[in-house]
């Protein structure tokens, strides 16, 4: 039994490297960031660069940044999107949590999406999960009121949003 067992973990073991190897290339397509902000706010972020006019601003959910955004925001990349992951509970020192999100000011999220516009982008879409969809809504409404980032902000894309306050 050992003996079959060996020879079967040997068998896959480059298989196995390959894999890793591969994610590891994708997630390695990203590049940290401290994204300071006027009021002295660092903001951690993690951006997949592309060529392509538009960039998308990931806010996290109620459970944080997670190892799988990184490998979609490699793929965003490689269509052409500049995808910058914000991680916000870093940033302001806050446990993911149920109602953690609403801690986070809208004014430096805005500040970080027109730091984004900074770069040349013309087009922002917002990105976010769960109850993080709630901050990604006040954050749209804020750039809709801010002169410089007013015609670039293009839309939101929430996955499964939480929008209940409450029960």
């Amino acid at each position: 039994m050992r003996r079959t067992v060996a020879s079967i973990w040997y068998r896959w073991l480059p298989a196995c490297c390959l894999v890793i190897v591969t994610v590891s290339v994708a997630v390695a397509g990203g590049e940290q960031r401290i994204v300071t902000l006027g009021n002295g706010a660092d903001i951690p972020v993690w951006r997949f660069p592309a060529q392509g006019r538009a960039a998308l601003l990931w806010l996290p959910s109620e459970y944080g940044t997670r190892a799988n955004q990184e490998i979609t925001a490699a793929g965003l990349s490689a269509r052409g999107y500049d995808v910058w992951v914000a991680d916000l509970h870093a940033a302001y020192f806050v446990a993911p949590g149920r109602d953690r999100i609403q801690q986070f000011p809208v004014a430096d999220v805005v500040g970080v999406a027109e730091k984004i516009l900074t770069t040349g982008k013309e087009q922002l879409f917002l990105m976010s999960a769960g109850k993080g969809a709630g901050l990604a809504l006040r954050v749209g409404r804020a750039l809709q009121r801010s002169d410089t980032a007013r015609r670039s902000a293009r839309g939101f894309l929430l996955f499964n949003p939480y929008l209940s306050q409450g029960r």
